[in-house]
């Protein structure tokens, strides 16, 4: 196991341009005005509207990776969570 002399190592690590964080952003931003759009014109009650995007937004998370990585999941969800936008992101964030 490899140890870090100075906290600068770990920070640098983790440290993104900002291009990086231009694109990450812009991504995340595109993505959510498509999902908002698309519940807007489906649904067109308020309420229905925030609870179905709350719980689409859970769903979405579960199978993205974002508590679990796709790799541990079982066959089946690692093939749904290629419809799950974060999973994407977390793709586009390791790419980048």
């Amino acid at each position: 196991m490899r140890r870090y002399s100075s906290q600068n190592e770990i920070r640098k690590k983790w440290e993104l341009k900002p291009v990086q964080t231009v694109l990450i952003a812009g991504f995340i931003a595109v993505v959510a005005c498509l999902y908002a759009a698309f519940l807007c014109g489906v649904i067109k009650n308020d309420m229905n509207a925030n609870i179905s995007a709350s719980g689409l937004a859970v769903i979405l998370s579960l199978l993205g990776g974002t508590f679990v990585a796709v790799e541990n999941m079982p066959k089946v969800f690692q093939i749904m969570s290629f419809a799950s936008p974060i999973r994407w992101v977390i793709q586009i964030m390791h790419w980048i």
